[in-house]
């Protein structure tokens, strides 16, 4: 098994004219827009990441559009959540735990309760219980691109682990490897991404 330090790009987004003073996420800005519309938040945390700079010769993954596009990007994705989900009566997803244990089994590939429902769900939800802004919100995102550093395990082209290390510290981090797995356009951006670069 090999292993790299890879580098993903990140934006500070906020709701615009938000009524909590400083709420605030941080969405990765590459692997997340190679996925389906309804998943491009999966990567996307409240938690403030051990961003750093990205070292001479670093791999890194660059941002596929610029912050404006990005912010765009979710809006429509959410609009169109919106939309789907608009006829459907209210939905119970059992709190925070619930809406977990559904990523985590969306992830998984489990398909009995697929369809443009649990997609819309998916990710309406995510946006307003985890991350904290309601579809329709204007979003603000911020012009600096923030580096987060990640060590890829990966042995042929199965993303075996991954963690993210900054300052001596190391951080599982089992989400990138579920999003890997579920994702062969996820995968095949890391693997490529670290193709031809010396594994540590």
């Amino acid at each position: 098994m090999a292993r790299v330090k890879i580098y993903l790009p990140y934006y500070m987004v906020e709701p615009v004219n938000d009524e909590v003073p400083g709420r605030r996420f941080y969405g990765e800005a590459h692997l997340s827009l190679k996925t389906a519309w309804y998943r491009m938040l999966v990567l996307a945390t409240p938690k403030q990441l051990p961003f750093e700079k990205v070292p001479v010769g670093g791999v890194k993954l660059d941002p596929l559009v610029g912050p404006r596009e990005y912010g765009l990007r979710i809006e429509e994705a959410l609009n169109r959540a919106q939309e789907i989900y608009a006829s459907k009566p209210a939905f119970k997803i059992g709190g925070l735990r619930g809406l977990l244990r559904m990523m985590y089994d969306g992830l998984r590939g489990r398909k009995a309760k697929a369809g443009p429902e649990l997609e819309a769900r998916l990710i309406l939800h995510y946006a307003v219980e985890v991350l904290g802004f309601e579809p329709g919100s204007k979003l603000r995102v911020y012009p600096e691109t923030l580096w987060l550093p990640v060590e890829i395990g990966y042995s042929g082209r199965t993303i075996t682990n991954a963690y993210i290390v900054s300052g001596g510290r190391r951080e599982e981090f089992p989400l990138l490897v579920k999003f890997a797995r579920l994702d062969p356009n996820v995968r095949n951006a890391l693997l490529n991404a670290v193709n031809g670069w010396k594994p540590l």
